[in-house]
């Protein structure tokens, strides 16, 4: 949905972003730094993700918008899905081939460690697409690339998908955010599958698309870990 706004809303607008933003990330790692107490330890896994669903949800409903309107809905899911399948089978084979060359020629930074997952593969599945990859989603797609769809026109257009400034920022600050969580550099190049979040966010009207794949992405990478370790 394309808003037409002045000046002074769109610097509104920019300025709730970054607002939530810093409260948001600036909360998660307050929350990390704070791992080594028992109950943060234990329940870091949920706060993260209340955290990341909530403080959007809250601004969402204080200014009295239409949620839909953040692409937060399960209408039209079966497309999220074909959506998903589309472009893994698209994206996998090349990124199978580039972690296999880049793991061949002795680079392992950024790869972390491999192995099959301790809690079962089903187990992750689910922690990967519910706890990470929806809240996330929910943030960064939702949220964040929704509202500030509202400051910058859709000024571009890929595959018959027109989209603006917002996507990119919301890439930006997604990467921004891994960085700020880890305080590793290569972090940052969540960048590039930030992108394609956003573009299927464009291409699909909800957050459904993303969600799915990103979870997708982030089960395959563990995968690719288990394969070379």
């Amino acid at each position: 949905m394309q808003f037409s706004i002045s000046l002074g809303s769109k610097i509104r607008v920019l300025a709730e972003v970054l607002i939530v933003f810093t409260i948001v990330l600036g909360t998660g790692k307050a929350l990390y730094e704070a791992r080594q107490s028992a109950f943060i330890s234990r329940y870091l896994f949920i706060l993260i993700p209340v955290l990341f669903v909530y403080v959007p949800t809250v601004i969402i409903s204080i200014g009295k918008r239409q949620i839909e309107d953040y692409g937060i809905t399960i209408r039209r899911w079966w497309g999220g899905v074909g959506y998903t399948l589309l472009l893994g089978a698209v994206t996998f084979p090349p990124f199978f081939l580039g972690y296999w060359l880049y793991r061949s020629l002795g680079f392992t930074l950024g790869l972390g460690t491999g192995g099959a997952p301790p809690e079962g593969w089903m187990a992750l599945a689910v922690y990967q697409v519910f706890f990470i990859a929806l809240p996330e989603e929910y943030f960064y797609r939702g949220y964040v690339q929704s509202r500030l769809n509202q400051a910058f026109p859709r000024g571009f257009r890929v595959l018959k998908v027109d989209f603006g400034w917002a996507l990119i920022v919301a890439a930006l600050l997604f990467a921004l955010g891994h960085f700020i969580i880890s305080l590793q550099w290569w972090q940052m190049n969540v960048l590039f599958p930030g992108l394609l979040f956003g573009w299927l966010r464009e291409r699909s009207g909800s957050i459904i698309a993303p969600t799915l794949f990103h979870g997708l992405c982030n089960i395959y990478i563990i995968a690719l870990r288990a394969i070379f370790a």
